[in-house]
């Protein structure tokens, strides 16, 4: 695909994929977008599918086969993964995807009608109003809220104070337009992903995706940049917000219009999209009327009215016609190459450098694919963050808001009211030894060594255990701490294979575990119990509960000081 290499370096109008459901326009696109990234682009890529979790990772089985034959080698690409922060309707991640929200600086008089698919009109007007009162665009997260709690005729929608406290809005934001493009500079890719949403919330992600790419262009058309950005959205359908009465396609057209439009007036920044679709009746006219080069599925040119389409924008040869028209089914990774320029070829494209999760062909190899998957993709739960968003939400539904006479601004009346505590801090508060013990001797073994992931058998727990109890006795000498701690673990029932039994055995440690970043799991061959860590996510939740756990510590201590 060298001369196709040319072609696309060349070019900076928009590029298209257009492919039934198993085509591989999805891997192609990857291929090409991992071609133009060594050349020095930075693509930016609109994962509506939650496809794109493994770009960091080279290439493995078949796929390094076929990259072989072309003379290319598997590779990882130095990646940063976002997705949106709405804990209330999200459950699981890729433990490498970072929550970010989007600030209220971001937002502008027009996003507010695009929440329509998500909160009702009258719940619209009434979040617009509260920002209205707070200022507009120099409004602050905790004015809207003041001003929405600030109605004592009525109670403020619950579903509005949920969102504004659930962490998806902030005063300050990685998404925003210089940051972002500051930390697209400094990766090869960057994923910003929106299908870890609900059904039930998926507008709201496509709410936010609008916002982000509307300040990501504002910015490139007021300012002086030298990005080389190109955004490639994995599905068109999936990008419009779906309000109101007209349609979703009304809003994907106008929305792509607004997108192309901005591209064109951008200053020394070269910005391009591409894009991938099912059929070519999806594409918007005017992204059509951009794109310089496309390449097509031969069944989908196959098609007569398709084929009609795309020789409205592109010159259609007849000895393409005449080699794809016996052709009856979908082979993965074969193209008609079009440009507007009158290129046009049959082509097969080589799989991505970087590895993608194949759809498997049978019981076995789909068993085969989970298993590597779940080893290389490790997800984490929310339940953190959900905690976090309903200690806020109680938090300020709690505040009595009244109006000074003097300057007609709102404050907080009094203390917030307090509350009993939750169902979490009563269990931090009541945790086990040996579950207090684990968890501090894993926590010991990872200071330090910024790892992101570790990896502990049951044999290591005897030394991390003993590396914990040591501190316990800082006035005796070696042989006497050995012979201490040892005592201390037996009359305390904390030898390491007391330890790990008790866990593995118990559901309810296991998932508390899990959601601090652990997983268990037992050797089929040896049957020995080990562990991973995602030591991110565990260090995050021992910088909000590390003193509870560690108080476990003293607690082991006065009962063996006491015995």
């Amino acid at each position: 695909m060298s001369y196709v290499d040319e072609i696309l370096s060349r070019t900076t109008s928009c590029i298209g994929f257009i492919g039934h459901r198993g085509a591989s326009k999805t891997w192609t696109a990857q291929f090409v977008l991992e071609m133009l990234a060594e050349k020095g682009w930075h693509p930016l890529i609109i994962d509506v599918k939650g496809e794109d979790e493994t770009l960091h990772i080279p290439a493995k089985g078949f796929q390094v086969e076929m990259l072989k034959a072309e003379g290319l080698e598997p590779r990882g690409w130095k990646t940063v993964y976002y997705t949106f922060c709405f804990p209330l309707a999200m459950e699981t991640i890729p433990a490498h995807f970072q929550l970010a929200p989007l600030s209220v600086k971001m937002l502008s008089f027009g996003h507010f009608r695009s929440l329509g698919g998500f909160l009702s009109p009258g719940e619209v007007r009434e979040l617009y109003d509260a920002y209205l009162s707070a200022g507009g665009p120099e409004a602050k997260l905790a004015d809207i809220l003041v001003h929405l709690l600030s109605q004592n005729k009525k109670k403020p929608s619950s579903r509005i104070v949920s969102l504004l406290t659930s962490g998806f809005l902030s005063d300050w934001s990685v998404l925003e337009p210089e940051r972002f493009l500051d930390i697209m500079e400094r990766n090869e890719f960057t994923v910003l992903s929106n299908a870890y949403f609900a059904p039930s919330a998926r507008d709201l992600g496509r709410f936010a995706l609008s916002v982000v790419l509307d300040n990501l262009m504002s910015h490139l058309t007021q300012t002086i940049e030298t990005s080389r950005i190109i955004v490639h959205f994995r599905e068109l359908r999936e990008v419009a917000p779906r309000v109101g009465a007209i349609g979703s396609q009304w809003h994907l057209e106008k929305r792509i219009e607004d997108f192309i439009t901005f591209l064109r007036q951008t200053k020394t920044a070269l910005s391009r999209v591409s894009f991938e679709a099912q059929s070519i009746r999806l594409v918007p006219k005017v992204l059509l009327e951009n794109t310089q080069v496309l390449f097509i599925h031969p069944i989908n040119l196959k098609e007569e009215a398709q084929r009609k389409e795309v020789e409205k924008y592109f010159n259609v040869p007849d000895r393409i016609i005449h080699v794809i028209t016996p052709m009856t089914d979908i082979v993965p990774g074969k193209w008609v190459f079009l440009t507007k320029n009158g290129d046009a070829e049959l082509l097969t494209s080589p799989p991505p450098r970087s590895w993608r999760i194949p759809e498997p062909e049978n019981e076995e190899e789909a068993r085969e694919i989970r298993a590597l998957y779940h080893r290389l993709i490790p997800r984490r739960t929310l339940d953190e963050e959900l905690r976090k968003a309903r200690a806020e939400y109680e938090k300020w539904m709690s505040k009595k808001i009244e109006e000074e006479r003097e300057t007609g601004r709102y404050k907080i009346k009094g203390k917030v009211e307090e509350r009993p505590p939750s169902p979490e801090t009563l269990i931090y508060r009541e945790i086990p030894k040996h579950l207090g013990v684990f968890v501090m001797a894993v926590y010991k073994a990872i200071q330090g060594d910024g790892a992101e992931k570790r990896t502990f058998l049951r044999d290591d727990l005897s030394e991390m255990l003993f590396n914990l109890f040591k501190d316990m006795f800082p006035e005796e000498n070696g042989g006497e701490i050995k012979k201490k701690v040892r005592d201390l673990m037996a009359k305390e029932n904390l030898c390491p294979s007391d330890v790990l039994q008790k866990i593995f055995w118990n559901r309810k440690p296991v998932l508390q575990l899990k959601i601090m970043g652990f997983r268990f799991w037992k050797d089929p061959t040896s049957g020995k119990l080990g562990f991973d860590v995602d030591c991110n996510a565990f260090r995050k939740h021992m910088e909000h509960h590390g003193k509870a756990w560690s108080s476990v510590l003293g607690r082991v201590k006065a009962e063996y000081m006491g015995k």
